[in-house]
């Protein structure tokens, strides 16, 4: 081992550390919002039950969210507490990518590229600073690939892939991906018992998670979708089939992801016999191949919005694969610096783009989004100080109250339903629904705005 890879892997997990400490007063933000809720409901529960409300119940299983109510019951309920939760993760994940460069990639040199092009994602970093299910995935799904690798400790592929299956929907995919790659990485030497062996690892998490939905549906009804959550998961058409593909591409390739994935196929185009014919690293393919596959079947024919978190794990292999075809090949090197300059560039931009209004923005999967809780702050004590009725204002996700984002005890009760009748709206870039201008400026009058970095929040008063 080289001291070039062991000192790339310190300042990984350094960075990965430093990251929740830096975020630890960060409020609960986007998708995380619906973590925190279930979380305090659970902890005020005292646990009698792990059935949500029919409004907060998005048919997800319950883990994690017990996971952060357990901590907040033992150290107290905070913001700390729920970023601390997130280090353990980060730790594996830091791990996983340490043991996954030593095995492929065997340069020094391209090692460390390669480890700071994994740590300047831009879905990665706003994932870091977050509450929310992607790292835990990420981490678990990773540290399964290292055992598969190995071949070694196969038996806690059982724990590992019952955590992903309790942890989201989304993990139930990705149990399937592990299943099919381990099927395809020994299939040189299969024999029936070995084939039996295989499954085995994999039934115990089909048995807990088919547990789960069959009690989840005694006790609610439905699974999967529900129209008192507000739907999400219903089919979608033909013409919406095919835009879902276009929106997964866009996904793959937004906030500079594109350099990775145009690199990596112009390079393939001319030596693709080569670098994929070779049986280590069919490997690699196998990993990219089934996440992004599985998890774009599960996005593609629901009306759910798809989120860039959805392919970090494509996005985090891509690289791998990435930085492995360019130390095989004889490129020039001062080619190959132009490409990793090139390509460190789009990546650390693509934490600060902002797209007009009129382009939806995964504000989840960038650092672009922390002014907003700065400005959200601003703005609650602008409603304070003006003595008005929080009733009488309309907003629109991810604006939520303080006694889910900052964990407060004040409670806004925002209008989130009845946008017509609002005497208030406010508005922001990073709220999904927005009236147009037109329609704005005809109906009401704009007396306050606040903006930081690029984000905005508008606040307007029925004329």
């Amino acid at each position: 081992m080289s001291y070039k890879l062991l000192l790339s892997g310190l300042v990984s997990v350094s960075i990965l550390t430093l990251i929740p400490l830096l975020s630890i007063d960060l409020p609960f933000f986007w998708d995380g919002v619906l973590i925190s809720k279930t979380a305090l409901f659970y902890k005020n529960s005292h646990f009698q039950t792990i059935i949500l409300p029919d409004i907060l119940d998005a048919g997800h299983p319950p883990l994690f969210s017990l996971y952060i109510a357990l901590l907040w019951k033992i150290f107290g309920l905070s913001l700390r507490v729920a970023h601390l939760a997130m280090l353990p993760f980060l730790w594996l994940f830091s791990y996983s990518i340490f043991r996954l460069i030593q095995l492929f990639i065997y340069n020094p040199n391209y090692q460390i590229i390669a480890f700071i092009l994994i740590l300047i994602n831009p879905v990665l970093l706003a994932q870091s600073t977050m509450v929310m299910y992607e790292i835990p995935m990420l981490a678990l799904f990773f540290y399964a690939f290292v055992l598969l690798l190995r071949n070694q400790n196969l038996w806690l592929l059982i724990f590992i892939s019952i955590a992903l299956a309790l942890l989201n929907l989304r993990g139930v995919a990705l149990v399937c991906a592990l299943f099919f790659t381990q099927l395809l990485l020994n299939k040189n030497s299969y024999n029936k018992f070995k084939f039996i062996d295989t499954i085995l690892l994999y039934i115990p998490s089909a048995f807990v998670f088919i547990a789960w939905i069959v009690y989840h549906y005694s006790q609610t009804g439905w699974f999967i979708s529900s129209i008192s959550y507000g739907g999400g998961r219903e089919l979608v058409n033909t013409f919406y089939f095919f835009k879902n593909i276009v929106i997964v591409a866009h996904r793959l390739l937004d906030y500079g992801q594109f350099s990775i994935w145009i690199g990596l196929i112009v390079i393939l185009i001319f030596n693709w016999k080569q670098f994929i014919f070779t049986n280590f690293n069919k490997k690699l393919f196998y990993f990219l191949f089934f996440p992004t596959i599985l998890l774009s079947v599960l996005s593609l024919p629901i009306n759910n919005p798809i989120g860039h978190r959805y392919f970090l794990i494509s996005q985090i292999t891509a690289v791998l694969i990435f930085i492995k075809v360019i130390s095989e090949f004889n490129l020039k090197k001062s080619v190959q610096k132009l490409v990793f300059v090139l390509t460190f560039f789009c990546l650390a931009s693509g934490s600060f783009w902002i797209y007009p209004n009129s382009i939806a923005q995964g504000w989840d999967s960038t650092l672009a989004h922390v002014p907003f809780f700065d400005l959200q702050k601003e703005m609650t004590h602008y409603i304070n100080e003006n003595q008005i009725n929080y009733e009488d204002i309309f907003v629109e996700f991810p604006y939520s109250s303080d006694e889910f984002t900052q964990l407060k005890s004040n409670i806004q009760n925002y209008n989130y339903t009845d946008f017509k009748n609002a005497k208030y709206i406010i508005t922001s870039n990073i709220i999904n629904f927005n009236p147009s201008n037109s329609y704005l400026n005809s109906k009401f009058t704009l007396i306050k705005k606040m903006e930081k970095r690029g984000v905005y929040i508008e606040f307007w008063k029925q004329k």
